[in-house]
């Protein structure tokens, strides 16, 4: 009779385990597919000041390109759902993105949804996305011109790193949001 009591413990305990490990791959999966969502990011004018579109939205395209340097990145990158991405569950390292704008190459790492850029390459990348500064500016201007930007070859995105950590980090959503697939 005692055997009954702990066949029956065990086996409860068996069931709740597999119902975590059940859950917890479809937590991840959902997360892996959807993203862990986006609110538009943290993008902050720190005074209450203008953002950079209301900016360049009184200054003429060549202006603009004259101007462009990480901030308009920074924008750029927020512009596109870049915020969105995210450390695979569980996992430590942050996504990295390497963004080149008419020749100038920036790096970005995205931390629990907040976009830090910097001058220059980086050798751990996720993702490449390559873009001139007009099209930067256009983006910018306009969020719906984002996927003909890169539909039209304007502007491309190449996944550098392994398909399953890009699933993992979310850039299928970011690919899917850029390209309109």
């Amino acid at each position: 009779m005692i055997w009954d009591k702990k066949g029956k413990v065990v086996l409860w305990i068996i069931v709740i385990v597999l119902l975590l490990i059940i859950a917890g791959v479809g937590v991840y999966a959902y997360y892996t597919i959807y993203g862990f969502g986006s609110s538009g990011g943290n993008m902050g004018n720190g005074g209450g000041g203008p953002s950079l579109r209301q900016i360049i939205s009184n200054i003429s395209n060549e202006e603009a390109v004259n101007l462009f340097d990480r901030d308009f990145v920074l924008y750029l990158l927020y512009s596109i759902g870049a915020q969105g991405v995210h450390k695979v569950p569980f996992g430590s390292e942050n996504p990295v993105i390497e963004i080149d704008v008419g020749g100038e190459v920036y790096n970005a790492e995205v931390v629990d949804g907040k976009i830090i850029v910097r001058d220059g390459g980086i050798d751990n990348e996720d993702i490449r996305i390559v873009s001139s500064k007009e099209e930067g500016i256009k983006m910018i201007r306009d969020q719906n011109y984002v996927v003909n930007s890169f539909r039209e070859g304007k502007s491309s995105v190449e996944m550098v790193a392994g398909e399953l950590e890009l699933a993992g980090k979310g850039y299928l959503s970011l690919y899917n949001k850029l390209t309109g697939e």
